[in-house]
């Protein structure tokens, strides 16, 4: 039993607030990305619990620094979606956002572009498992 309220609020907190789905993808994966969202939108997710940064409705605020945003957002119940693509791995700020998922010990799922391999010497660097259970797209 926590000994005080700082203690026993943090984990709380966090699973009381709303639920958030962050697409982290590269720009050049739009094609499939514009499809997962298209599909997490059929599923009911609300507007507000999509962040995909490549769609006017999901994107970052007008306004908002997306470092900032991004930040923010990751101290929420969050869960990631990581499109994993060759480009993806030679993104900055793709490889930003899965760290920063790390650090903050957000759920994820993994899920694979059809040209995606897993033997990318890339993958051993990144701090997610790749290697996870995941879902690999197919144009079949």
């Amino acid at each position: 039993m926590p000994e005080n309220d700082s203690e026993k609020g943090t984990n709380l907190d966090k699973r009381e607030k709303t639920p958030i789905i962050f697409l982290s993808h590269s720009s050049s994966d739009k094609v499939f990305a514009d499809a997962l969202q298209e599909f997490i939108i059929g599923l009911g997710v609300k507007d507000n619990q999509l962040i995909y940064t490549s769609h006017p409705c999901h994107k970052v605020p007008l306004g908002k620094n997306i470092y900032e945003y991004l930040r923010e957002n990751m101290s929420k119940n969050i869960c990631m979606i990581i499109l994993w693509s060759d480009e993806y791995l030679e993104s900055p700020a793709c490889l930003n956002e899965m760290d920063a998922a790390w650090v903050a010990h957000s759920d994820y799922v993994n899920i694979f572009v059809p040209t995606f391999k897993l033997n990318n010497p890339k993958v051993s660097k990144c701090v997610i498992d790749a290697r996870a259970a995941g879902i690999k797209l197919n144009r079949e």
